[in-house]
């Protein structure tokens, strides 16, 4: 999903991965150029793209958001993230619902958090971080929590680690 071309442009270009054939297969393009989005895999195999840096060699960062559904191989677009971000961290839920946090902003490391719901195209505020990062882990448990750890600070790199 998106990128940067050999000439430093951002791509909005996207495509799927067949293991069995070993083959990519474009797909439809994203309505915005993103290089360094947040993604994630829902539950009934669609996929969840926000955030991101676009713009002329990337020098706008991103509060679209956008799914893809392999059914029709469309792009469609999501109500816009409150905080606009890159390389932030996101987990689904056993709900379906996924959670994105963290991230950088135009004004540095995010810390907030919100639940984005797939079926409405909304965005829910929710607990926030205990410490603002980015490029972090997000992992989900047996037990349905969603574990973050490391990722970048404001003043570094980070080695703690806690629980949604």
């Amino acid at each position: 999903v998106g990128g940067i071309a050999g000439t430093g442009n951002v791509v909005g270009t996207a495509e799927t991965y067949d293991p069995a054939t070993g083959a990519f297969t474009p797909t439809g393009s994203l309505a915005d150029a993103r290089m360094r989005p947040t993604t994630v895999a829902l539950m009934e195999g669609r996929v969840l793209v926000a955030g991101g840096r676009g713009g002329n060699q990337g020098d706008t960062i991103f509060a679209s958001a956008e799914i893809y559904d392999p059914a029709s191989n469309r792009w469609s677009a999501l109500t816009n993230v409150p905080i606009a971000r890159i390389n932030a961290l996101a987990a689904l839920l056993p709900t379906g619902k996924v959670l994105l946090g963290g991230g950088y902003g135009s004004n540095g490391v995010v810390a907030d958090s919100i639940v984005a719901d797939p079926a409405t195209g909304t965005w829910a505020t929710s607990g926030g971080l205990v410490q603002a990062r980015h490029a972090a882990t997000a992992t989900r448990l047996a037990n349905g929590k969603v574990l973050v750890a490391g990722g970048g600070g404001a003043t570094g790199t980070l080695a703690t680690s806690e629980l949604y």
